[in-house]
């Protein structure tokens, strides 16, 4: 019983990733639409990016529900069911394929275990 205890509080700090994003300026006065239709200014928009496969050391912080902004990048990863509050906490992108959304998964590293799993990744990695 203690060991499935502890296999599944180690598989409750890995989270599904819906869509990595990548924000990108745009020129001054660009006006968007709000989904009434109404304009808005808008000084960047969010671009779904593909990266590399490979396991990336990162730290995140949440600005919104299901949307965690990779500290220090202009990325964003939007998860799926993932309602963990952090600020500029040490996690881990895995990207198994560069061609399925389906294939990232972020891994919060508040535990032990995890640390030991992912400690000898870069910190970093230029994802581009």
């Amino acid at each position: 019983m203690l060991l499935l205890a502890a296999a599944f509080t180690a598989a409750a700090d890995e989270y599904g990733v819906e869509t990595l994003l990548y924000e990108q300026e745009i020129e001054d006065g660009t006006v968007g639409l709000d989904r009434y239709g109404d304009p808005v200014q808008i000084s960047s928009i969010a671009v779904p990016v593909q990266i590399n496969p490979g396991n990336y050391q990162i730290q995140v912080t949440r600005i919104d529900s299901n949307v965690y902004k990779v500290d220090g990048t202009d990325y964003y990863i939007q998860t799926k069911y993932c309602y963990k509050y952090s600020s500029r906490e040490d996690a881990v992108l895995v990207v198994k394929s560069k061609y399925s959304y389906y294939n990232y998964k972020l891994v919060f590293l508040d535990n032990q275990q995890h640390h030991a799993r992912y400690d000898d990744l870069p910190r970093y990695p230029d994802f581009k």
